[in-house]
C-alpha cells in the first residue's frame, strides 16, 4: 500500500492546494518591464549606445567586440535583466480562466524547458575549450 501524501496550504479557513504562479496583473509589469527592455537592447546592440550614466571605474584600454564602447558600463546588464524578468512575469503569470488543462501545459513545458536547458549546459560544459 503506497500512502500519497497531499499537503495543502491552509488560508483562512479553507484548504486549497498550492499555487506557484503569480497574479494576472504582473503580465503587465511583464509588458513594461519588457518593452523598454527590448528599446535598451536594440540601441545597445545595433547602435553601438550605452547610457553615460551607467559608467563605472576607470575607462578601459581594450576596446574589443566585448566592450565596444571602451567603458566599463552597465547598460547591458539593466538590459538583459529587463528583458528576462519581464518574460518571466509574463510566462508565469495566472491567466483570468486558469483551467487544469492550461497547469498541466505549463507544467509540461516548465519541465521542457529545463531539460533543454540541463542538456544545453552539459553541451557547452563539455565543448568549452578555453
Amino acid at each position: 500500500m503506497i500512502l500519497k501524501l497531499n499537503i495543502p496550504v491552509i488560508l483562512g479557513e479553507t484548504l486549497r492546494e498550492p499555487n506557484h504562479l503569480f497574479p494576472p496583473v504582473f503580465k503587465i509589469i511583464g509588458l513594461v518591464l519588457l518593452l523598454p527592455g527590448l528599446a535598451f537592447a536594440y540601441l545597445f546592440i545595433f547602435q553601438d549606445y550605452a547610457f553615460p550614466f551607467l559608467n563605472y571605474g576607470p575607462p578601459s584600454p581594450k576596446h574589443n567586440e566585448f566592450n565596444r564602447t571602451g567603458h566599463n558600463n552597465l547598460t547591458d546588464e539593466i538590459t538583459i535583466t529587463l528583458i528576462i524578468t519581464g518574460l518571466i512575469f509574463i510566462g508565469f503569470s495566472k491567466l483570468k480562466n486558469e483551467s487544469a488543462l492550461t497547469n498541466k501545459l505549463r507544467l509540461r513545458a516548465l519541465y521542457s524547458a529545463v531539460l533543454v536547458n540541463f542538456v544545453f549546459s552539459i553541451v557547452l560544459i563539455v565543448t568549452n575549450s578555453w
